[in-house]
Formats: structure tokens, C-alpha cells, sequence
């Protein structure tokens, strides 16, 4: 049966940064998002929110491909070109004027802060280079015994895994908070950065807030003890293909073997660059800044402004 009969559009030709390399396609066909999953995305919530978009590419890809297999980078170029093609030519962007401050408050103080309109046309992309294998071995010797651990790059399906784990593994202790919890995430609706520090001040105890730091420091660690897990196959001849073995055998990997993980990842980025040169209109002149991506300024909505086609006529 098809996926999309019924759906009206066309699909676009998306070449992916990938090249092929990590079990993706070096292209997929993806259509407009309907709707029905802009209704999705719109209530989704930080917490299921990529898994929410997966779930729509699967819906969106023209090929008969699980969108779970993607890296992240190839999700952020897909929702770009999607969002280039059909629902703006630049992306709207809170960001410091100056960056450089160092004092925190003065930093966030609302008037260091601006709102530009980015052309999409002003980010940058470079392809994973041709020498990059996936999977790749690192080893290291230590005391005349030599390690050697065989790495993979995570997908965005590892990811989606990890919140589940977290959700699962902390399921008990987030039912004790939920009071607490409740007034956290009142207090992070908040958009002023002033009364939302003063909330934070007024509406949560010491106690309190010691208590959600500690609790969001073992969700951090379990979260990114799941990530580290799926980027590793082997120890040296011994292969572990559960995650559950592989979180067991985490502490036999030397640091300095993830040390030059991270390098080898630093050294073979690819996709679209988080630096961005554009025309400032706030500081009337050329600048450069870093900015990451998060999923929810990539999701349209239908209250965006400039964006509309279609012709309208009355009588």
C-alpha cells in the first residue's frame, strides 16, 4: 500500500552529507510535511520531539528507508532544504550582540540580545571526506597491553533509544518529584530571562533546587552513558551487540581511546556548519556567529510570517 496516496505535492532530491557512508542513502526523496504532522510536531514536547519528526520522515521519505538510520547531521540538512523549499528562505534566530561578555546576567540581559533573519542560503555544508569508514578501529597500548576498540557513529535512532531508557530507568524517582518537576517546568515557560531567574529564586527552595540539579545530573549521566555505549561494537575480539552488555563493558575502555573518538569525530565533521557568516541588520554590518540547531526553530508552524503562497481572490 502506499504511504502517501492521497497526499498532494512533489518530492525533492535531498543529497545527503553522509555520502553513503554510515548505512544511509547518498539520497533521499522527501515530500512537504501535511497538517496532520504539523499538528504532530507542534505538541511535541522537547523530550519526544526528534522522535515525533522521525516518525514523519517515515511518512515524508519517498524510499521504503526506516529514518531512524539517519545521523543527525543528515536530519538537520533535510529539515533545512524542506524549510528552504517550502516554507521560507531564512531561518528567524535569537543570539547575542555581544558574545564575548563574560559577566552571566549581563550576558543574558535582554538588551545583548537580537533578532536576526538568517538566509538559509548563508549556511554552510562540506561532505564526510572520502577516507572515513564506518565502522573504524582506536587503539592504544597501555603498560605493553594494547586496546582496541572497534567505534560507529550513533543514528538518530540510538538517540530516540536513549530517551526511552532514561524515561524508564527513572520512571520511579520522577513520580516522587512530580510536584517539583511541575513547578520546574512552569518556571521554564517563563521567556523573560529576568523573571524567569526571579521565579527560579521565589518559587523553589534550597532544598528544592539542589534536589532537581542532583536529579538532572543522573539523567544527564545515564542519558550520555546510553550515547557513549552505542558509538563502540568490540573490545578487541570480544563483540557485544546488546546495548545492555555494551553499558556493562563501558568502564574496560581506556579514556584516552574516547579522547581520540571525539578527535576523529572533530577531524571528519560534515553536514551543515554550526558558523554562519550574514548581514546583521541589528549591528548594520557582516558578522559570524556560532549557532546550534535545535529541532523546534526548524519546525514550521502556520502562524510563520513571510511565508505564505498561493493566490487569494474575494468575489
Amino acid at each position: 500500500m502506499d504511504k502517501n496516496k492521497g497526499v498532494l505535492g512533489t518530492y525533492l532530491s535531498i543529497p545527503l552529507d553522509s555520502m553513503g557512508k554510515l548505512g544511509v542513502p547518498k539520497e533521499l526523496h522527501f515530500r512537504d510535511y501535511t497538517i496532520d504532522e504539523i499538528y504532530e510536531l507542534s505538541v511535541s514536547t522537547v523530550q519526544d520531539n526528534l522522535e515525533v519528526l522521525i516518525g514523519c520522515f517515515n511518512k515524508m521519505v519517498k524510499e521504503d528507508y526506516d529514518c531512524k538510520g539517519l545521523h543527525y547531521k543528515d536530519v538537520i540538512t533535510i529539515m533545512l532544504t524542506v524549510h528552504n523549499t517550502w516554507w521560507g528562505q531564512s531561518l528567524t534566530k535569537k543570539m547575542y550582540i555581544d558574545p564575548d561578555i563574560e559577566d552571566y546576567d549581563l550576558l543574558n540581559d535582554k538588551a545583548n540580545i537580537m533578532t536576526e533573519d538568517i538566509p538559509i542560503s548563508c549556511f554552510k555544508t562540506a561532505p564526510l571526506k572520502d577516507e572515513f569508514k564506518n565502522p573504524f578501529t582506536v587503539s592504544i597500548i597501555q603498560n605493553k597491553t594494547e586496546t582496541t576498540v572497534t567505534c560507529i557513529l550513533p543514528t538518530v535512532g540510538n538517540m530516540i533509544d536513549a530517551e526511552a531508557y532514561v524515561k524508564d530507568t527513572f520512571f520511579e524517582q520522577e513520580r516522587k518529584l512530580s510536584d517539583l518537576l511541575g513547578k520546574v517546568e512552569a518556571i521554564q515557560q517563563i521567556s523573560s530571562y529576568e523573571e524567569k531567574a526571579k521565579a527560579s529564586r521565589t518559587k523553589l527552595t534550597a532544598d528544592e533546587l539542589k534536589q532537581y540539579r542532583n536529579y538532572q545530573k543522573d539523567l544527564d549521566k545515564a542519558r550520555k552513558m546510553y550515547m557513549q555505549a552505542c558509538c563502540f561494537t568490540k573490545i578487541n575480539d570480544e563483540e557485544y551487540l546488546t546495548i545492555e552488555d555494551r553499558i556493562e563493558h563501558l568502564p574496560e575502555i581506556p579514556l584516552q581511546i574516547w579522547q581520540r573518538y571525539n578527535q576523529v569525530i572533530s577531524d571528519y565533521d560534515f553536514g551543515v556548519d554550526d558558523e554562519v557568516t550574514f548581514d546583521s541588520v541589528t549591528l548594520k554590518n557582516p558578522v559570524t556567529r556560532r549557532l546550534g540547531f535545535r529541532l523546534v526553530e526548524l519546525i514550521p508552524n502556520m502562524e510563520q510570517k513571510g511565508v505564505a503562497q498561493g493566490t487569494v481572490r474575494f468575489g
